[in-house]
């Protein structure tokens, strides 16, 4: 307390003109309406912005949370949707049985890391086998297909992507549904794939969509792969090539969703006892 008097003593002037001066301030606000408006403008203004940036933090920090609410919600929607036996009649999509059991499961994840080494490029997703994971898995981001799963422990997998040598599957040309096969060849880079085997009586254009087929086990028919950038003839008089970019972006992949098709084991070991019994 002694030190407090100390203080307003040594500086009773200032506290003086100080105290002096809020009186002033004070009867200015309330006498004048002009004044009173500016500073109330004022002081809502800091106040709002100070408000906007904490909305903005918040909204930020929970974004990410968000993001994964709306990825496992897509992955629930895409499994209800394609999830039972059905055909695509270009228009409308029919299950064949209602009662049906589920042919697909989407569950959703998140690619955490990018191995790049040449041609053999992978990629590690925070899914394991206690998430229901196994080798041989297809995996689709938000605008096509990524891979799908090589090795999995017990809380991940390792991915081999579309950008990897041993990447290969058939897919089909939107417009025809003519089948072709999915390369990643010498020359292509991490937006770009090939497609061989392409019939030359179907008519190929720049800026056509080259989708899954569906034959693997892998993936449902009709998931996005890429549109083709450039049409070429191969070695023989049949067949044409063509050079696709790629609609997922292996730099910024992030996001993606894990196909479980509950038919592909009893598919493959149907296909499998044909080839050895030939």
């Amino acid at each position: 307390m002694r030190n407090i008097l100390k203080i307003l003593q040594k500086y009773q002037h200032l506290v003086i003109f100080l105290f002096f001066q809020i009186i002033c301030f004070s009867l200015i606000l309330r006498q004048n309406d002009f004044h009173n408006s500016s500073i109330f403008n004022a002081s809502n203004h800091v106040v709002g912005s100070v408000y906007e940036q904490v909305d903005n933090a918040k909204s930020y920090i929970n974004l990410k949370e968000e993001n994964r609410r709306l990825n496992e919600e897509n992955a629930r929607l895409k499994t209800s949707l394609y999830g039972k036996d059905s055909a695509n009649n270009n228009k409308f999509l029919i299950h064949k049985d209602t009662l049906s059991r589920l042919h697909y499961k989407y569950i959703s994840g998140k690619i955490i890391n990018v191995f790049t080494k040449g041609e053999n490029n992978y990629l590690t997703l925070n899914l394991g086998k206690k998430h229901g994971i196994e080798p041989h898995m297809g995996i689709i981001g938000p605008y096509g297909i990524v891979g799908f799963t090589k090795d999995v422990s017990k809380n991940f997998s390792t991915v081999i992507p579309i950008i990897h040598r041993k990447f290969t599957i058939s897919v089909a040309h939107k417009k025809t549904n003519t089948t072709g096969l999915l390369q990643w060849q010498g020359n292509d880079n991490f937006n770009t794939a090939t497609v061989i085997n392409l019939p030359k009586y179907i008519t190929i254009k720049v800026g056509d969509t080259i989708t899954t087929k569906g034959f693997d086990g892998i993936f449902n028919a009709g998931e996005n792969v890429g549109y083709i950038t450039e049409v070429f003839a191969e070695g023989g008089d049949d067949y044409n090539t063509a050079k696709i970019f790629l609609f997922t972006d292996f730099r910024r992949i992030s996001n993606v969703k894990v196909i479980k098709n509950f038919y592909q084991k009893e598919q493959l070991e149907l296909e499998n006892n044909i080839e050895e019994n030939q």
